[in-house]
């Protein structure tokens, strides 16, 4: 079925209700360096399993996720797919009975099962495993925004940053602040991620695998982006859970078609999301303290709204640090958008430079 036809409103009984995104999972050579590339970019261990060529080390956010992001020791570097928690135990029970689906597997305190999409590439769905408590002092607490208000006389008294700023103090005033419960100024450093937010692969086939995906699980495009004209074939495709009047994010998942440097049968990228806009710009400079290499950003994306900060990690996967994204639901109207422009492409930020792979 043609995209253009709205392959996600087919009906199927046996359609799998996913209730969120968990994890990504890659394979890395020098676990080491991905160690502390992964901790550099916020991540925090969680726990290890295998020893030697089984080693595997799990790592978390300050989300309620217990895990976010798999590395397993590889003899080269490979993407070893995505995970979505199943919303129901009905809904795992027919993520096992997809056609193509593998022997259910335990997961965290819970259990999976792997499906191969029509490009190859892993999906694993999970349910009843364990979730962890939100930590959010583990965030990076930076102080509430002053935006202004209609009047002036209404101006001081509705914003809520009074008497604080963001610039560090003298001891005495940070230990004032911290008997009156007000917030320190920025840290430099590491700013931590709180969960996964969203995973794209990349495919040869878009028709095909935008069927497979929107037929067996409740994927509904969010955004549509087409190619240049005079074809306008869609290229990528945002798809969020469909959750009826639950909000999501705006896109969980992305099939998009391979063109150029983004070969078929590989991710497109991760992405974290961290706190808010000051975590996305202290975590960059850090980042490149430490002499990572980055793709693109800081800036801001016109669909989903997120602030974006690509990098690229140290085996030349893009993963991407984020803050700020939509939320949508099922009254969303879809979007069917034109190809822009490099210099249209982005709300505010630097243009998309070339990728080297």
């Amino acid at each position: 079925m043609a995209i253009e036809d709205c392959p996600w409103d087919q009906l199927n009984p046996n359609k799998v209700n996913l209730a969120n995104i968990v994890c990504v999972a890659y394979g890395h050579p020098d676990l080491p360096k991905t160690h502390k590339n992964l901790l550099d970019f916020g991540l925090f261990e969680s726990f290890r399993t295998g020893i030697g060529p089984d080693e595997a080390i799990y790592y978390r956010g300050y989300g309620v996720q217990p895990v976010v992001y798999i590395a397993k020791r590889a003899p080269v570097p490979v993407f070893l797919g995505s995970y979505f928690e199943a919303d129901t135990p009905e809904d795992f029970e027919l993520a096992a009975k997809v056609v193509g689906a593998e022997e259910i597997v335990p997961f965290c305190g819970g259990k999976a099962v792997t499906i191969s999409d029509p490009q190859g590439l892993q999906l694993h769905i999970v349910y009843g495993y364990q979730k962890r408590e939100y930590t959010p002092r583990e965030g990076n607490q930076s102080l509430p925004a002053n935006i202004p208000s209609a009047t002036d006389a209404a101006d001081s008294l509705s914003k809520p940053r009074r008497g604080v700023g963001h610039s560090n103090k003298s001891a005495l005033f940070q230990m004032h602040q911290i008997l009156t419960k007000c917030c320190t100024g920025l840290k430099h450093g590491i700013t931590p991620i709180h969960k996964l937010g969203h995973v794209g692969y990349v495919v040869d086939d878009l028709v095909a695998n935008v069927d497979f995906y929107t037929r067996n699980f409740n994927f509904k495009p969010s955004d549509i982006m087409l190619g240049p004209a005079p074809e306008k074939k869609p290229m990528l495709l945002f798809l969020h859970l469909d959750r009826g009047q639950k909000y999501t994010d705006h896109h969980t998942f992305f099939p998009a078609q391979a063109h150029g440097a983004f070969k078929g049968g590989r991710p497109h990228h991760s992405a974290f999301e961290t706190e808010n806009i000051d975590a996305e710009f202290v975590g960059h400079t850090y980042l490149e303290t430490q002499g990572y290499k980055a793709w693109w950003g800081v800036g801001r994306h016109i669909e989903g709204s997120q602030v974006f900060d690509y990098w690229y990690d140290v085996d030349g996967f893009i993963i991407e640090r984020y803050a700020d994204g939509d939320v949508v639901n099922e009254d969303y109207p879809i979007g069917w958008n034109d190809a822009r422009t490099p210099s249209e492409n982005v709300n505010w930020g630097p243009l998309r430079p070339e990728l080297v792979l």
